[in-house]
């Protein structure tokens, strides 16, 4: 999306943990991209969040597990409580 907008990116920083993230968003050492749904129970306060997709922004999100795993009986309900999940956060 960015790339289609002409806009280059080029962090100086990057981590995974979110609190290292926020900590830096809240001293205005910079900015991050926060996937809404990505990051829920996390405390936020101190930052403000801005919608800048001119759209709903979807990403596909796979159950990962062997082969094996795969065939077993209980794959399909794992599936489907993962993505009841994510239904009830976008449902709110």
């Amino acid at each position: 999306m960015l790339h289609q907008a002409g806009v280059t990116v080029r962090p100086s920083f990057v981590t995974g943990d979110r609190q290292t993230i926020l900590g830096l968003v809240r001293t205005g050492q910079g900015i991050c991209f926060m996937p809404q749904y990505s990051w829920a129970g996390t405390d936020v306060s101190g930052t403000v969040g801005y919608h800048f997709a001119p759209e709903r922004v979807f990403r596909d999100i796979y159950l990962s597990a062997s082969e094996a795993t795969m065939r077993l009986p209980y794959r399909r309900e794992i599936a489907e409580t993962i993505q009841q999940y994510f239904a009830d956060l976008v449902a709110g």
